[in-house]
C-alpha cells in the first residue's frame, strides 16, 4: 500500500480507507454466519493498512521538522477513538 500511496498520492488511500471501514462496519452487522464476518473482517485489516498508507506520510510530511511528533500523533488519536468514542458508538448500536 506505501508504494501505491507514492504513486497516486495520499488523499485517495485516505478516503478509500475510510470507505473501506464503513464497509466493514456494516458488513459485521449484516453478517449471516461466521465465514461472511472473517471476510469482513479481513477488509477491516486492509482498511487499517490504507488508512496507514495514506496518513503516516501525509503527515510526516506536514511535521518535516518533527516526523516524531506526527507518529505520536496518530498514535494518540488512535488510542483514544479506541478507547472512549468506539464503545460509546458500540452502545449505540446495541441499543439500537
Amino acid at each position: 500500500m506505501g508504494t501505491l500511496s507514492g504513486k497516486f498520492g495520499r488523499k485517495p488511500f485516505i478516503v478509500l480507507g475510510g470507505l473501506f471501514y464503513i464497509g466493514f462496519l456494516l458488513g459485521i452487522l449484516v453478517s449471516a454466519n461466521v465465514q461472511i464476518a472473517f471476510m469482513f473482517a479481513i477488509l477491516g485489516g486492509i482498511a487499517n493498512s490504507t488508512l496507514d498508507a495514506g496518513t503516516y506520510p501525509a503527515l510526516m510530511e506536514a511535521f518535516a521538522k518533527s516526523p516524531g511528533s506526527a507518529s505520536i500523533l496518530i498514535k494518540a488519536a488512535i488510542a483514544s477513538g479506541r478507547q472512549s468514542v468506539l464503545p460509546i458508538i458500540m452502545d449505540i448500536i446495541i441499543a439500537n
